[in-house]
This record gives C-alpha cells, sequence and structure tokens, in this order.
C-alpha cells in the first residue's frame, strides 16, 4: 500500500512540473531565428494552445474551489449546530439523532446563489 502511494505521489508530481514547465514555456521570449533543426518535441509544444489551456485551467480551479468552500462552510455550520444541541442539551447522546440536527438547519439558498 505505501508503494502504491508513494508511486501515485511521484507520477502527480512529475505531471505538475511538466504542467509548470509548459506554463513558463509560452512566456519566455523567443530566441532568434537559427538554421537548426527544430525538435520534434518543439513542434508539437508549438502547435499546443497553452494559454487557452491555462485560461481553461485556472477557471476550472477557481470555479472548483468556491464550490469546495461552500461545502466545507456547510459541514462547518452542521457541527456548530450539532456542538451547541449538546451544549444545550447537557448529555452527550453517541447514536444522536442526525435527521433531527438537519432539520434545525436554517434552509438558506443565498449561499448557493452567489457562487
Amino acid at each position: 500500500m505505501y508503494n502504491f502511494i508513494l508511486q501515485t505521489t511521484v507520477i502527480l508530481a512529475l505531471g505538475i512540473v511538466v504542467f509548470l514547465v509548459a506554463r513558463v514555456k509560452s512566456r519566455v521570449g523567443v530566441a532568434p531565428d537559427t538554421n537548426e533543426r527544430k525538435d520534434y518535441v518543439d513542434n508539437i509544444m508549438t502547435k499546443l494552445p497553452l494559454a487557452k489551456i491555462d485560461n481553461t485551467l485556472n477557471s476550472f480551479f477557481g470555479k472548483s474551489l468556491r464550490k469546495f468552500k461552500v461545502v466545507v462552510m456547510k459541514v462547518d455550520n452542521l457541527t456548530n449546530i450539532y456542538i451547541n444541541k449538546l451544549k444545550k442539551n447537557g448529555n452527550v447522546n453517541p447514536g444522536g439523532d442526525i435527521k433531527e440536527v438537519l432539520n434545525e438547519i436554517p434552509k438558506s439558498d443565498n449561499i448557493d446563489k452567489q457562487v
């Protein structure tokens, strides 16, 4: 299991490094033309729409992080309500009724509309 996690981490790290290099390549100035033969990789890199891919990924990550923030805020709200209910009762019920806690949550669609 540890071997799988280690291999997955290394592959993800290599993928991130390749992505970062591709992002920086578009910012680097163009070298003066020479008569040297271009490599196969250079031909592929010039054909890729890196700016469009970068904009799409930035948009996707921004939207995903905003949605994740809303989920975290909702979970935080649930835990606070449950903790306050436990404090009011003065006893801890390990098999507590989660439906009762969920019914006490105020119904507000304002959070979803902001995203």
